[in-house]
């Protein structure tokens, strides 16, 4: 077969053309078939972030090492979806081109998930029914997603939360403060609150704060009684007063009052105790809140500080005569006077004689009689006259402070009640003296006489004697229709010595005086009435100074007092006056 030669020379040019195809298709083949790497650390905020869960298309999940360090190897060239996830940051979700023949560098940054940070403040603007809140917002937060929301939500019990009493302040978009009203609250009530944020479907609260709302202002729209002394009960009217007695406060004045019963619109208080006689608005405090009445109250005290009379002796005789009182100190040749209307002394009275260590005085009736140093004289007050009497014929001791001295009607009685005994009777009708029954209390040096007193009530004498050594109190009466000694109650006080001793109304008060006690400064303040028919004492108010009494009379319904020293033996000069009716 002959074959053109031009057709041969195409032969030859198409079988070229196929091989130079056949290799470049070999040689593309070959380009596409290199692999490559990547590797890089995952970090946080500058640190490495072990334990993440690396997946790079379908090349299957790896885990970073202890250093953060992933790596995936010879993967075919393309680009992959790689994801990134640990538990408590955000995951990442990115795409990665694979370059064949490379080993790439790839870092990846996590971002932590943080909840807001979120500070709820304290309470305030607190009103019975409302209150005001806010709250400190320093971080959003990150890694939430949906709507920021906030406000605060509370509760009567502890942990509120959104499903209880709530506000909706809305979106939020920056950090800083934010403010709550809250309205309808109950009064005096205690309430828990937190701040919260919300964000999608996740909640967070702030801390919790507690507190309680107000009360309501008191309102006193009056009382009654309008005056009393220390100890009255005041019934005072009015609203929005608490019904637990503790969280009132009453006050007289400056003086807190002792609260026995409260309901929202009464209490029932006691007159405190106070220092003189004053009249004082009334006061309710609930809370910080007060409310004053307009109205005063009259608060009686049955003390009062008189003019000073300028002398005092250890001992003294006194007697009262037509409304006026009279004062014998000791070892002196002059009389006191003291006008009770003028509340004024008059000391120029002239004594027949010395008075002597301890002189002693008597009424009877009308008349006055004095045993002075050696002498004993009646007195005629209205001519300033002396007139020497039948003398007195036993013998006192010469300590007087161990004598005493009491008047039952036309008679006279002085005696001894230490060591000696012996007793005599003036009759002030036949001016002669007799021996009457001896004292019966038999103190003698085991059991030595502190002090004594004496009054006289209806037709009975009364003579008190304290011992010394066991502080112990003895209350003695002596009958004269019988002449026979009885032991009665005797003052429920510590054992004194010079006590005050006088009558009001045929009315026995008693008290005072030095004790055996350092701690109360050697000297009390008690005062004591005894109701002679059975046989009690009554306690009254105390008197504003502690005192030791040198002379004690009573004028016209009131008493008076000549103190000595006051604690620790301090001397003073006051002068007092009781009045009972006030007590």
């Amino acid at each position: 077969m002959i074959i053109n030669l031009n057709m041969k020379k195409n032969i030859i040019n198409l079988s070229i053309v196929f091989l130079v195809c056949i290799l470049c298709w070999t040689c593309g083949k070959d380009e596409i078939e290199p692999k490559g790497s990547v590797e890089g650390v995952i970090s946080s905020n500058g640190l490495a972030v072990n334990g993440a869960s690396i997946t790079l298309g379908t090349t299957g999940q790896t885990t970073s090492d202890f250093q953060g360090r992933y790596s995936f190897i010879d993967i075919d060239s393309k680009t992959y979806g790689i994801k990134i996830a640990k538990g408590g940051y955000v995951p990442i979700n990115e795409n990665l081109t694979i370059i064949g023949g490379k080993n790439q560098v790839k870092d990846f940054e996590f971002v932590k998930i943080s909840g807001p940070i979120i500070f709820t403040n304290e309470a305030s603007n607190i009103t019975p029914n409302t209150a005001s809140f806010s709250a400190n917002v320093s971080f959003l937060g990150n890694g939430f997603s949906g709507t920021i929301e906030h406000g605060h939500c509370w509760s009567t019990t502890p942990e509120p939360i959104l499903g209880d009493y709530k506000t909706e302040l809305g979106t939020i978009n920056s950090t800083g403060e934010y403010q709550s009203e809250i309205v309808s609250l109950e009064a005096k009530t205690t309430y828990y609150v937190r701040s919260y944020i919300k964000i999608g479907s996740v909640i967070f609260y702030g801390n919790q704060i507690e507190f309680r709302t107000k009360a309501f202002p008191p309102e006193i729209n009056g009382f009654t009684p309008k005056f009393g002394p220390i100890g009255t009960r005041v019934e005072i009217n009015g609203n929005h007063f608490s019904t637990t007695i503790m969280e009132n406060i009453v006050r007289f004045g400056s003086f807190t009052a002792e609260i026995e019963s409260a309901t929202e619109n009464l209490l029932v208080v006691k007159v405190p105790y106070v220092d003189k006689a004053q009249k004082v608005n009334i006061s309710v405090t609930i809370e910080d809140m007060t409310d004053v009445s307009e109205d005063l109250f009259d608060i009686w005290f049955p003390w009062t500080q008189k003019n000073s009379q300028g002398s005092k002796t250890f001992y003294a005789a006194s007697f009262v005569m037509n409304n006026f009182g009279y004062v014998i100190g000791s070892n002196s040749t002059n009389m006191l006077k003291y006008n009770q209307e003028t509340d004024s002394w008059e000391n120029n009275l002239s004594l027949p004689e010395n008075s002597g260590k301890k002189p002693f005085a008597f009424k009877s009736g009308t008349r006055i009689f004095a045993l002075l140093d050696h002498g004993f004289w009646e007195y005629n007050a209205a001519a300033n006259k002396w007139t020497q009497r039948a003398n007195f014929p036993g013998n006192l001791q010469t300590d007087r402070r161990y004598n005493f001295n009491f008047s039952i009607d036309m008679s006279l009685y002085i005696g001894n009640c230490y060591k000696t005994y012996d007793m005599w009777e003036y009759n002030v009708l036949k001016d002669s003296w007799g021996r009457k029954a001896d004292f019966i209390g038999n103190f003698d040096t085991l059991n030595p006489v502190w002090g004594n007193y004496t009054f006289s009530v209806g037709q009975k004498g009364f003579l008190g004697v304290s011992q010394t050594a066991f502080a112990i109190n003895t209350l003695w009466e002596y009958n004269p229709s019988q002449d026979v000694w009885v032991a009665r109650t005797p003052i429920p006080s510590d054992a004194h010595s010079l006590y005050a001793s006088f009558l009001i109304n045929n009315e026995a008060y008693v008290g005072l005086g030095r004790n055996f006690e350092w701690g109360d400064g050697y000297v009390s303040n008690e005062l004591w009435k005894y109701d002679a028919i059975n046989d009690t004492w009554i306690k009254f108010q105390n008197s504003p100074i502690n005192m030791s009494v040198y002379a004690s009379f009573g004028i016209n319904n009131k008493g008076y007092i000549l103190p000595l020293y006051t604690k620790f033996d301090e001397g003073i000069d006051d002068v007092w006056e009781l009045d009972p009716s006030r007590n």
